[in-house]
């Protein structure tokens, strides 16, 4: 007779792709939360991320959780703050 083993499905936690990771060279990237650590993940990869790290970006995240970032900044530098502000208005997302 032939017994059947149950596979239970285990929820996979997000994490941040890890061509990503060496934007966070600081800290441990396997231990950040996409939503509890969202402040510092957007922070850094609008400040040093590439087109790649931005559209993985948009993906994970809203919009508006973003934009609320940028124009309320802990670490962004005025450089970024400015373009991304530029950027939103530009495509005509305010």
């Amino acid at each position: 007779m032939r017994t059947r083993q149950l596979k239970i499905a285990v929820p996979i936690k997000p994490a941040i792709p890890k061509k990503f990771k060496y934007l966070f060279w600081d800290v441990d990237s396997n231990s950040l939360d996409l939503q509890e650590n969202k402040y510092f993940i957007i922070e850094r990869m609008l400040e040093k991320g590439d087109f790649h790290a931005i559209a993985w970006l948009i993906n994970a995240y809203k919009l508006d959780s973003i934009k609320k970032i940028i124009y309320t900044p802990i670490n962004l530098s005025t450089k970024t703050i400015n373009f991304w502000v530029l950027y939103f208005k530009h495509c005509g997302t305010k």
